[in-house]
C-alpha cells in the first residue's frame, strides 16, 4: 500500500505532506481523520479532493514507515490514527467540514483517535481544541494574554479557557453499548498500549477475569490488534487450560474485539526471582532458592513440551509472561503472538531485549527453547540483558563468571547450551541432576591481605573529587550548599537524606520518580557519598551507623551498566570511599565483588571504542569516553591502587 503522490501539495517533511490554501492560525478546532491500513488510500484519495474543492489545509502522513507507526499496535496512544489531520480557519468552519467530511467518509472506519470527540458515531472522524503551529514557545495555547500548556491525553479534554463542546450534540454518539458489558465490572487496568488495554476484573460476580482489549483498526499488515487477540483466543481454546488461562468469553463491542479469561493469581517470573530467586537471597537460603528455582524451570520446560505437543509455538517467552503461583505452579498468560508450527500469516518479529533468537530459530519449537535458554541467564546472573552484537559463546562466558562470583554449579552453563541446541534430552538430563542444586562457597579473594585501608587514604580527596562530578547536578548543589552551612543543618539534613533510603527486596535503594536506583547520579550511591562526606567532615557516630546498614545492602543485581554515574563502577567507588571512611575492611571486599560483576559487564575500552550496554560505539562521545577512560581507572585503581593523582 502506498500513498498517493499526485496531489498538490505545499510542503513535504519527515513523512508528512500538506496542502495549505491560508495562513493557519496559531491555534483552533483541528479534525483527524483515521483510517486502516486497507482503506488508507482511498480515504486520503477523499479528502484531497474535498481539500481541492473546499480550498481547506491540512497534512497527511506519507510515507509507509510513519504510517506504520501510528498504527503500530504498541504505538502512542496519543497520536495513534492520526493519519490525516485538518486545521479548519474556524469554529464555524470546523462545523461545516465535519459535516462535509461526515458525507464522503461515514462508510468508512478507522480506529478511535483517543484524544479526541468521536463526530457522529463514526470511528474516523475526530476533533479536538488545540496547537496549529509552533510560534515561539512549542505546545502552548493563549487566551487573554495567559498561556496554557496543550495538554494531551488519551481522551478528550477541553483547555481551561473553552467551557463546552461547540459540536457536542452533533457529535452525539448513537451507538448503544454492548449488553455483555452488563456482566462484566472491572478493578484496575494493568497496561494500556495503542492496540489496547489489559484490564483485572470479575464477570458473572463469580469468575476474577482479565479482560484483554483489541482496538479496531490498529496494526498493520502483519496483523491487527484483533487479528492477534482472535489468535490468542484460539490458541488458548486449543490448549484448553492447561499450564494456560481459561477462556470464559470473547465478545465485540463498537468494533472493538474483546477476550475473557480467568485471572491467575501469583506474580511474575521476574518478580520471582528478582525478590526471592537464589540470586537475590541471603546465603542460609540460597540452598532452599536454587532447589525451589529448579522445580520452576522443570516446570516451564514440561510447559513447553505441552504446547509442543499441540503444535504451538509460544514465542513471546520473557520473565513477565510467565506466572508462578502461591504453589509455584507455572502459568503463561500472553499467546497474543503464539503461532501453530509451520504458520506463514503475519507473524511479527519478537524484540524483546535480551530474549532476542538467531533469525534460524524465529518460528521454530527452537525458538521457545532458546528462549529459556535467556530466562535461566536472566534469573541466575543479572548480566546485561541487551547481548548484541555479543555472541551467544561470549554471553556463556559472561554467565559462567556470574555463576563463580553466586557460587553455583557450572552445570547451568550446559543446561543453556543444550537449550541452545534444542537438545531436550540433555537438558531433561542435566535438570534432573542432583549436582545442579549444590552451592560451593569460596573464601574472600586474597586481593583482600593486599587492601590496607592506609594505601587508600591517600587517595581519599581524589575519590572524592570523582564522587562529587558524578553526582546529579540536583545533588551538588545541596553539597555545595551543606558545606556552607553550620553543624547543626548539616546533621539535620543527613537524617532527611538517610529517611530517604528504600529498603526493596533486600536491597538498598533512593526512590527517584518512579524509579529504584542504586547509583551515584541520582541514587542512593550519590546519597552514600553526601552522608559519608559529612559524617567523616563532623565525626558524626549515628549516621554512620545507620549509613552502614544501607550500604550493606548494595550488592551486585540486576546491574546493567558498568559505567561511573550509573554503573557498577561508580558504586565499587563509593564502597571504597566508604571503607576508607568508617576504616573498614567489609566494604572494600564488597567493592571487590563489584569489581567482578564489571568484568562480566564486559565494559571494553579499544581506544575510543566503547562497549556501552552491549552496543560498540565507533564514533566518539565524551560522555562514553570519559565513562570509560573512568572505569579503567578504577579498575587499575582496586588491582593497583596508585592511579589517583
Amino acid at each position: 500500500m502506498h500513498p498517493i503522490n499526485k496531489i498538490p501539495i505545499s510542503y513535504e517533511h519527515n513523512g508528512w505532506c500538506g496542502s495549505n490554501f491560508y495562513l493557519l492560525p496559531h491555534q483552533g478546532w483541528k479534525i483527524h481523520v483515521s483510517a486502516t491500513i486497507q482503506n488508507y488510500q482511498t480515504v486520503l484519495n477523499h479528502v484531497a479532493f474535498l481539500s481541492q474543492k473546499l480550498k481547506f489545509s491540512f497534512k497527511y502522513a506519507s510515507s509507509i514507515s510513519l504510517i506504520n507507526s501510528l498504527l503500530d499496535i504498541h504505538g502512542s496512544r496519543i497520536n495513534g490514527g492520526k493519519l490525516i489531520t485538518i486545521y479548519p480557519q474556524t469554529k464555524e468552519h470546523c462545523s461545516r467540514l465535519l459535516y462535509d467530511l461526515y458525507r464522503f467518509l461515514k462508510n468508512f472506519s478507522g480506529p478511535i483517535v483517543l484524544t479526541d470527540a468521536q463526530f457522529k458515531g463514526t470511528t474516523n472522524i475526530s476533533y479536538r481544541y488545540g496547537l496549529f503551529v509552533a510560534i515561539e514557545e512549542k505546545n502552548y495555547l493563549y487566551c487573554n494574554g495567559k498561556k496554557y500548556l496543550d495538554k494531551k491525553e488519551p481522551y478528550f479534554l477541553l483547555p481551561p479557557f473553552i467551557d463546552t463542546d461547540p459540536f457536542a450534540k452533533e457529535a452525539l454518539d448513537p451507538i448503544k453499548p454492548n449488553t455483555l458489558w452488563d456482566n462484566i465490572s472491572l478493578d484496575y487496568a494493568i497496561q494500556f498500549s495503542l492496540g489496547g488495554g489489559v484490564y483485572l476484573g470479575n464477570y458473572l460476580n463469580k469468575y476474577k477475569i482479565i479482560l484483554k482489549e483489541a482496538r479496531f483498526g490498529v496494526g498493520t499488515n502483519t496483523g491487527t490488534a484483533i487479528d492477534k487477540r482472535k489468535n490468542e483466543h484460539y490458541v488458548l481454546s486449543l490448549l484448553n487450560g492447561k499450564y494456560f488461562p481459561k477462556c470464559l468469553t470473547d465478545f465485540y463491542s463498537q468494533e472493538n474485539y474483546y477476550l475473557v479469561t480467568e485471572a491467575i493469581s501469583g506474580k511474575t517470573f521476574y518478580d520471582y526471582f528478582s525478590s526471592v530467586g537464589p540470586l537475590v537471597v541471603d546465603i542460609d537460603q540460597k540452598a532452599q532458592a536454587m532447589t525451589d528455582f529448579i522445580d520452576i524451570i522443570k516446570k516451564i520446560g514440561n510447559l513447553l513440551s505441552y504446547a509442543h505437543s499441540k503444535n504451538v509455538i509460544l514465542r513471546d517467552i520473557k520473565p513477565n509472561n510467565f506466572i508462578i503461583t502461591s504453589k509455584n505452579e507455572v502459568f503463561f498468560v500472553d499467546c497474543a503472538d503464539s503461532v501453530m508450527n509451520n504458520q506463514k500469516k503475519y507473524i511479527d518479529k519478537i524484540i524483546t531485549p535480551g530474549y532476542i533468537v538467531p533469525s534460524n530459530l524465529c518460528n521454530t519449537f527452537a525458538e521457545d527453547w532458546f528462549k529459556l535458554a535467556l530466562l535461566i541467564i536472566d534469573a541466575l546472573s543479572g548480566v546485561n540483558r541487551n547481548f548484541p552484537p555479543a555472541t551467544f559463546a561470549q554471553v556463556c562466558s559472561m554467565f559462567s563468571k556470574a555463576l563463580t562470583i553466586q557460587n553455583f554449579s557450572k552445570d547451568w552453563v550446559e543446561i543453556i547450551i543444550a537449550l541452545s541446541q534444542n537438545d531436550i534430552k540433555k537438558f531433561e538430563a542435566l535438570i534432573n541432576s542432583p549436582s545442579l542444586g549444590k552451592l560451593t562457597f569460596h573464601q574472600p579473594s586474597p586481593q583482600l591481605k593486599e587492601l590496607v585501608i592506609d594505601d587508600f587514604l591517600i587517595h581519599k580527596e581524589s575519590i572524592s573529587k570523582w564522587l562529587y562530578r558524578s553526582l546529579a547536578p540536583a545533588d551538588q548543589l545541596l553539597f555545595d550548599q551543606l558545606t556552607k552551612s553550620s553543624q547543626s543543618k548539616v546533621i539535620a539534613e543527613l537524617d532527611v537524606l538517610l529517611n530517604s533510603f528504600i529498603i526493596k527486596k533486600g536491597l538498598a535503594y533512593r526512590k527517584v520518580k518512579d524509579n529504584y536506583s542504586p547509583y551515584i547520579y541520582e541514587g542512593v550511591s550519590g546519597l552514600a557519598y553526601i552522608v559519608l562526606y559529612f559524617c567523616d567532615k563532623y565525626d558524626l557516630t549515628a549516621q554512620l551507623e545507620t549509613l552502614k546498614k544501607f550500604l550493606a545492602m548494595l550488592k551486585g543485581r540486576y546491574v546493567k551498566s558498568a559505567n561511573i554515574t550509573g554503573g557498577a563502577a561508580g558504586i565499587s567507588l563509593m564502597l571504597i570511599y566508604a571503607g576508607i571512611v568508617t576504616k573498614s575492611t567489609d566494604f572494600l571486599h564488597l567493592a571487590l565483588s563489584w569489581d567482578k560483576y564489571i568484568d562480566i559487564l564486559s565494559f571494553k575500552v579499544r581506544g575510543r571504542k566503547v562497549w556501552c550496554n552491549g552496543v560498540l560505539s565507533n564514533k566518539y562521545n565524551s560522555t562514553l569516553y570519559t565513562d570509560a577512560h573512568d572505569i579503567q581507572k578504577f579498575q587499575q585503581f582496586i588491582h593497583n591502587p596508585n592511579p589517583y593523582t
